[in-house]
């Protein structure tokens, strides 16, 4: 949280926020409506921004959302990128249980909205066009890739399912 907030980053898109909005808004992950013991627990609060957090609001389906923030339970188990258009999408590989679960955060919190959609069409194109330009072998290629795919840069975990995806 603390890195997130700093960085003004949302945790649901792994992106800074609209330039035209606010920095961001306190989220409590788990709302506050059905975990009211929770609500002063630092590890339930995570920043989003308002397009995000806007249309969570008290949901909290069956089997919860995907934490972002999560280590032992990574994001990434639970999604995968469609590479053309930008949509998220559960992974193939996903149990019953999970799949709802990764369909409930996607869904509930519009993880696939129209913003959301262009800003990782965009990061698809420029970033693929970088990667593709640059001598692998070369140590600033390698310093930018490193930089790219930390957890705490903005679409960080795109960055590294364009990097699967072009064998690097």
């Amino acid at each position: 949280l603390y890195l997130s907030m700093s960085l003004f980053t949302c945790v649901r898109q792994n992106a800074q926020a609209h330039e035209d909005e606010t920095n961001g808004e306190v989220d409590h992950f788990r709302p506050k409506a059905h975990f009211p013991e929770s609500v002063y627990e630092w590890s339930n609060w995570v920043l989003a921004c308002h397009d995000c957090n806007n249309p969570k609001n008290v949901h909290w389906p069956r089997f919860g959302f995907v934490n972002p923030c999560s280590k032992r339970d990574k994001p990434e188990n639970y999604f995968d990128f469609d590479l053309l258009t930008g949509e998220i999408l559960p992974k193939a590989s996903l149990k019953i249980q999970c799949k709802r679960k990764a369909l409930d955060t996607i869904g509930h919190l519009r993880l696939n909205g129209f913003h959301q959609l262009k800003r990782r069409r965009n990061w698809i194109s420029i970033f693929t066009f970088l990667i593709n330009q640059g001598n692998r072998n070369q140590k600033q290629y390698r310093l930018f890739v490193k930089q790219m795919t930390a957890r705490e840069t903005a679409l960080s975990s795109l960055s590294r399912a364009i990097l699967k995806h072009n064998g690097v």
